[in-house]
């Protein structure tokens, strides 16, 4: 059972399963309110998704 598996299972209107780490990146840049928590869980180079997340909002936070 993979991933997309898993979250397809788990039936909840808010559960997405995306495959690659940039296209997530570009997800929760759309999707994040001020006050959410992220936390990000991954295996080899899945830490680059919460790397990436908060190298993109430094920078629009540094171009307001």
């Amino acid at each position: 059972m993979d991933t997309a598996q898993v979250v397809a299972k788990m039936r909840h209107p808010h559960a997405v399963h995306i495959g690659e780490k940039e296209t997530a990146v570009s997800y929760l840049l759309e999707h994040i309110q001020p006050g959410d928590v992220v936390i990000t869980l991954g295996a080899g180079d899945g830490n680059l998704v919460g790397v990436w997340l908060l190298e993109k909002l430094s920078s629009v936070i540094g171009n307001q």
